[in-house]
C-alpha cells in the first residue's frame, strides 16, 4: 500500500534537514529564520515517526511469511546498506580531495581509521562516540535507524499483544518509553557528567530516540484502530503548532532539565498530528513534495555536498551584495534542486537495485524451502 501523504511528510523532513544545514553555512541571518532553521534538525524526528509507522505496515503486510524474521532482516539491510556504503567511499574521497585542494596534500583523512570504518560498515557507530556521525555526515541517524531495526519486531510483538479493551496501552508506551529514557539521563549525568543536553552523542543514541519511534508505532496502531479518527483536521493542525511551538522554546532553552529527552519527542507528537492532519487533507500532498520524498533517503546522504560546501562558496562571493536572509534561501533552493537531481540517479542505480536484491534473495529463499 502506497500512501501518498507519506510521501510528502517525508519530503517536508528532507527539507527540514536541508534548511538547517545550509543555515550553519550563512552566518548573520535574522533572528526569526535562525530559529525556524534551528528547528530543522526536528525533521530527522519526523523520518523516525514515518519509518516506525511504515515498518508497522510492512510487517503487517509479510505476516504470513515463512522466514518472517529473516526477510525482514534482508529487506531492512538491503535497502540501506547499499547507498551508505556507497556514501562512505564516497566522503572519504571527497574528504581526501578536499585536503588536496586546500592543503596540497592526497591523503585519507585520519577520521577514517580501522575501527571506524569498521563500526560503521557494521551500523555499531551509534554506540561508539569516535565515529557516531563523522563517516558520513548525518550518518548518526543511519546507525540509530539499524539499531531500531534490530529490536523493532519484538517491539511490534508487544504493541500486537494489546487488546482493544486496553488500548490506552498504546497511548502509554511512549510516554514509560519516555520516562525510563529521562530517569537514564539523570543517571547519566550524574555518573558522567554528559547528557543528551550537552554531549551529541548521548543526544543521537538510541536510547535517547527510542521514545520517538515509539510514537511512530502507536500511531500505526491508533490509526488501524481508528482510535482518533473523530478529531478534525483543524484540531489537528492546532494541536501540531502547539507541540511544535513548545519545542522550539525547548531548542533554545539550554538550561531547561533534560531538554534534550523531552524536545525530540515532543516534537514526534507534533508529528504524529502532522501525519494526522495530512490524510485527511491534501493541502500537504503536492506532486513535488512527494517527488522529493520518494528519493528522501539519497537526498539526506548528499545533501551534504551543497548545503556545506557549495553554500559557503556562495556565502563568501556574494555575502557583500546581498541580504543574508536572502542568501539563505537561494542556497536552500540551489542545495534541494541538485540534490534531488543527484537523487534521481542514486535512486536508480543503488537503492532501487538493492531492493530488487533483496527480493530476489527472498524468492529464492522461499523457492528453496518448497523444494
Amino acid at each position: 500500500m502506497k500512501l501518498k501523504h507519506i510521501d510528502a511528510l517525508r519530503g517536508i523532513a528532507v527539507l527540514l534537514v536541508i534548511l538547517v544545514h545550509t543555515s550553519q553555512s550563512i552566518p548573520g541571518i535574522s533572528l526569526p529564520l535562525r530559529y525556524f532553521s534551528k528547528y530543522g534538525q526536528m525533521g530527522v524526528q519526523l523520518f523516525f515517526v514515518i519509518s516506525a509507522y511504515t515498518l508497522c505496515l510492512s510487517m503487517e503486510r509479510h505476516q504470513g511469511e515463512y522466514f518472517k524474521l529473516l526477510n525482514y532482516a534482508i529487506r531492512r539491510f538491503l535497502r540501506i546498506a547499499p547507498l551508505y556504503y556507497t556514501a562512505i567511499f564516497f566522503y572519504m574521497l571527497w574528504s581526501s580531495t578536499k585536503m588536496y585542494i586546500y592543503l596540497g596534500n592526497l591523503t585519507i583523512d585520519s577520521k577514517y581509521n580501522f575501527m571506524n570504518l569498521l563500526t560503521n560498515f557494521l551500523f555499531l557507530h551509534g554506540f561508539y562516540s569516535p565515529a557516531n556521525n563523522n563517516i558520513v555526515p548525518g550518518g548518526w541517524s543511519i546507525g540509530t535507524e539499524m539499531s531500531f531495526y534490530v529490536i523493532f519486531p519484538f517491539i511490534f510483538m508487544l504493541f500486537n499483544k494489546i487488546t482493544r479493551r486496553k488500548t490506552v496501552l498504546y497511548l502509554m508506551l511512549p510516554l514509560i518509553m519516555l520516562l525510563i529514557n529521562i530517569i537514564f539521563q539523570f543517571w547519566f549525568q550524574i555518573t558522567t557528567g554528559f547528557s543528551a543536553d550537552n554531549h551529541a552523542f548521548i543526544y543521537n543514541n538510541l536510547i535517547n530516540q527510542l521514545p520517538v519511534f515509539f510514537l511512530g508505532i502507536t500511531l500505526f496502531f491508533i490509526d488501524k484502530n481508528q482510535l482518533i479518527k473523530y478529531l478534525n483536521w483543524q484540531l489537528d493542525l492546532i494541536i501540531f503548532i502547539f507541540f511544535t511551538a513548545i519545542s522550539m522554546i525547548l531548542m533554545f532553552q539550554p538550561h531547561f532539565p533534560c531538554r534534550g529527552a523531552i524536545m525530540p519527542f515532543l516534537s514526534g507528537l507534533s508529528f504524529v498530528f502532522l501525519y494526522n492532519f495530512s490524510s485527511k487533507k491534501n493541502f500537504l500532498n503536492h506532486q513535488a513534495l512527494m517527488n522529493l520524498g520518494r528519493v528522501s533517503f539519497s537526498v539526506y546522504i548528499f545533501h551534504f555536498l551543497f548545503a556545506w560546501d557549495l553554500s559557503r562558496m556562495i556565502y563568501d562571493y556574494l555575502k557583500s551584495f546581498l541580504p543574508k536572509d536572502i542568501l539563505l534561501v537561494m542556497c536552500f533552493i540551489i542545495t534541494t534542486i541538485l540534490t534531488y537531481k543527484i537523487a534521481v540517479i542514486t535512486e536508480n542505480l543503488i537503492e532501487k537495485r538493492g531492493i530488487n536484491l533483496g527480493n530476489l534473495l527472498i524468492e529464492k529463499i522461499k523457492n528453496k524451502s518448497v523444494s
